[in-house]
């Protein structure tokens, strides 16, 4: 079971309201560079990065931010689409999370996560995003992260539903690979081939 210090989930909930505000608290204009984006909701994850998941975690008992076409590499046990609404079902063991990456949706799906976590539902994750270093969202999944992966490069994801190699396009920018869990050093060596791990 995952060791984490026990927050009041009301803000993890308030930080979820946030979403999207840049954590630049000086009186400037700037925003997040988070808010420039629409976020498209369905790209899956390269079979290369899966594994590696599955390297660390063993399997995936739950992928709660997925599609069908997704779930012939990601093959959870129990899994919920977008017509299944993940952040309305309890999230039990071994996660995998790329969650939907619009401004609306990215922050509530780290703060389930999270929550899943405190109640001790999730026993291990993985979460991948965009390293938005400047949002709200992004710094609550480091707090309680036990490590990361900042990748290299770009990561090429494949349009949902459309397996051609034309399909894949690389985000706007790099990624970051958090994982939670008693195993941080079999996630370091796995994960080290694709950045820098902390």
């Amino acid at each position: 079971m995952i060791k984490v210090e026990t927050k009041e989930l009301s803000t993890v909930r308030l930080q979820t309201e946030k979403e999207g505000v840049s954590m630049n608290t000086s009186k400037s204009k700037q925003k997040s560079m988070m808010e420039n984006f629409t976020g498209n909701n369905e790209w899956n994850t390269p079979l290369k990065y899966v594994d590696s998941v599955r390297q660390v975690l063993g399997s995936i008992d739950t992928d709660p931010a997925t599609n069908l076409s997704a779930q012939k590499i990601v093959k959870a046990a129990t899994y919920h689409t977008i017509e299944a609404d993940g952040l309305n079902h309890e999230w039990n063991g071994r996660v995998f999370m790329n969650p939907p990456y619009s401004r609306e949706l990215i922050g509530k799906f780290t703060a389930k996560f999270v929550q899943e976590l405190v109640a001790g539902n999730v026993s291990e994750g993985i979460v991948l995003v965009n390293a938005a270093t400047d949002t709200v969202w992004f710094h609550l999944l480091h707090e309680y992260a036990t490590a990361y992966c900042l990748t290299k490069g770009r990561i090429a994801f494949q349009r949902a539903g459309d397996e051609s190699s034309s399909s894949m396009k690389k985000g706007q920018v790099g990624s970051a690979f958090f994982y939670f869990g008693d195993n941080p050093a079999a996630f370091a060596r796995e994960f080290n081939q694709y950045g820098i791990v902390e």
